[in-house]
């Protein structure tokens, strides 16, 4: 039964990750997550109740950018093992 599951299981798997990524960075920007641990949901709670937005753009445009290109960068990489592992999108 592994062998038929796994080839769908483990893209869908990869494709997930950047819905954990985002759900972290929420959590740290909703304040809920640990205070002293930085990461970028943090990152951009920081810069927006400091006011940093409008001298220092980048301390709010970095994070934003890095949470998008992780995401997108998972996502192919999800889709292209899906397309590689699972017969059915296998063109031949």
């Amino acid at each position: 039964m592994v062998p038929y599951i796994l080839p769908v299981l483990v893209p869908q798997i990869v494709i997930m990750i950047p819905v954990f990524v985002f759900f972290e960075s929420t959590l740290a920007f909703l304040g809920v997550y640990d205070p002293y641990i930085p990461t970028w949901g943090k990152v951009i709670y920081d810069a927006l109740i400091t006011g940093d937005i409008q001298r220092h753009t980048y301390w709010f445009l970095e994070p934003v950018a890095l949470l998008m290109f992780t995401a997108l960068a998972f996502s192919l990489f999800g889709m292209g093992l899906e397309r590689i592992l699972n017969p059915k999108l296998r063109m031949e």
